[in-house]
């Protein structure tokens, strides 16, 4: 037991470290409702969705905007799980090649609605696709079901 808070702690400062440098971040970036962006989510308590990595980050989609700083963010995973908080979706993923080419792939994830959270945009990386407008649609709709 002894060793499982020394191993908990080590994350916890892991994660303090990574929280200040994000904190003092000034290079804000622009986002908007339904772009899927990597962001440092950080090092959560009990059940809540941890980010991955060293810099405890997980892909988020961008649910609904409160200004230019602030917004719903939905935490997405690669693991399918059966049950009504989980909703697989698709959507497009956006990278470069070795020129510079902007490519755009369809891809699939898996949101968990019930680990929707506001966040600042401090805590963005890169933003990394778009969901379509219909299932954008699909997804509030969902998340209204729950609430």
């Amino acid at each position: 037991m002894e060793e499982e808070k020394k191993s908990i702690l080590a994350e916890f400062v892991k994660w303090i470290k990574v929280k200040v440098r994000i904190h003092l971040n000034e290079n804000l970036l622009s986002f908007k409702q339904r772009d899927i962006w990597w962001a440092n989510i950080g090092l959560n308590v009990g059940f809540e969705q941890n980010g991955k990595n060293d810099e405890f980050e997980r892909p988020v989609l961008v649910l609904k905007k409160f200004g230019q700083n602030i917004f719903w963010a939905i935490p997405m995973t690669s693991k399918e799980i059966d049950n009504k908080y989980r909703m697989k979706i698709k959507y497009k993923e956006y990278s470069k090649n070795i020129v510079g080419d902007l490519l755009e792939e369809e891809k699939e994830g898996n949101l968990i609605l019930n680990q929707l959270r506001t966040i600042s945009n401090k805590r963005l990386i890169r933003k990394m696709g778009v969901v379509s407008e219909v299932n954008f649609n699909i997804i509030r709709d969902k998340i209204k079901s729950i609430i």
